[in-house]
């Protein structure tokens, strides 16, 4: 999930960011309602924490902003003790949860934790709420979705009837850019199985820049099967140096240790325990950290840890290889069971 923290105080905005980056969610943050508008222009997030008082724009107002614009979001609402009555309101225009200051991580966990699972539960419809202009990029009879997930299309590429090549595809879905369209792509297997793996690959890099200008573009899919298919050919393009490189990183406790040396350094041994929420000596933390300094990742100094020149290079390709998914630019995997 892509989150956005919206507050005017910057330390709490950097406090709850790093708390929910060590938790492996892609956030960002904004301090004030206009920074947060450019942001949520700029990109798809699936969450806003947004404090109701800011001195330039009321919570509220960006709320009421967000739905006349027809951003599928949703907005958990900070409030100060005894405001209820605020986060009432705001739950009438939308919002799906509140919390009170002084914030508790535990209540900021549960919430995004309960519109995770409200958003699994949308129907493809309620997904492209707002999107005014649709593509259909099918490899299955394009009557029967339009009939069963309720959409209407302004143009379909059916890819059985009709020779569209890889680039063909692609010229047409730059014409759905704009910040009111989608592309909606359906029968992943059937694609595969015409274009090839990287055919596929090929295609959906092009949607990373495709969508950058706010459109969302959705891949549907009906069984695991079908992800793993793409995931397969994305395993045969990756060169054998990378691939060995990130398998020096795939321990969870190496990226964490990454991550936070990232956002604070340098840093003890013991305050590195203290921020991973380790209560005793671990021999775990030490041996990883241990491995890192080795590979280059992380040196130590008078102050303590902090990430190497190598280290910082490698964070930002651990964030762009695990961003795809969870960010990607309005990139979302849609999940059905039938089609």
């Amino acid at each position: 999930m892509n989150l956005l923290v919206v507050d005017d105080n910057p330390i709490f905005v950097q406090q709850v960011k790093k708390y929910l980056s060590m938790k492996n969610y892609t956030v960002d943050g904004a301090t004030g309602g206009k920074e947060a508008k450019k942001k949520m222009k700029k990109d798809a997030y699936d969450v806003v924490i947004l404090d109701l008082k800011m001195p330039d724009i009321h919570g509220m107002e960006i709320i009421k902003w967000a739905r006349e614009e027809g951003m599928d979001v949703d907005f958990i609402v900070v409030t100060g003790y005894g405001e209820v009555g605020s986060a009432v309101e705001a739950m009438k225009l939308g919002a799906a949860d509140y919390i009170e200051k002084p914030i508790k991580m535990d209540r900021v966990m549960g919430a995004i934790e309960r519109v995770r699972e409200k958003r699994k539960g949308k129907s493809l419809k309620e997904l492209l709420v707002g999107r005014k202009r649709i593509l259909l990029v099918t490899s299955l009879p394009p009557e029967i979705i339009r009939e069963k997930h309720f959409i209407k299309p302004e143009r379909t590429i059916f890819t059985d009837r009709g020779n569209f090549s890889i680039d063909e595809m692609t010229r047409i879905s730059e014409d759905f850019s704009g910040e009111k369209d989608a592309i909606v792509i359906f029968g992943l297997e059937g694609l595969i199985d015409k274009y090839g793996r990287e055919g596929v690959i090929k295609y959906f890099n092009s949607l990373l820049s495709i969508t950058a200008n706010g459109s969302m573009a959705v891949i549907v899919y009906k069984s695991p099967k079908e992800i793993l298919m793409l995931e397969e050919g994305i395993g045969n393009v990756i060169i054998p140096v990378l691939e060995k490189m990130m398998a020096a990183y795939s321990h969870p406790m190496r990226r964490e240790i990454i991550h936070l040396l990232g956002m604070m350094h340098p840093l003890p041994y013991a305050r590195i325990m203290k921020e991973m929420g380790l209560k005793q000596q671990s021999s775990k933390l030490a041996f990883h950290l241990k491995k890192l300094v080795s590979l280059g990742a992380v040196e130590k100094g008078e102050g303590g840890y902090y990430l190497s020149d190598n280290g910082e290079r490698i964070l930002e390709l651990l964030e762009i290889l695990t961003g795809l998914e969870r960010k990607g630019k309005g990139i979302v995997y849609y999940n059905v069971n039938t089609i």
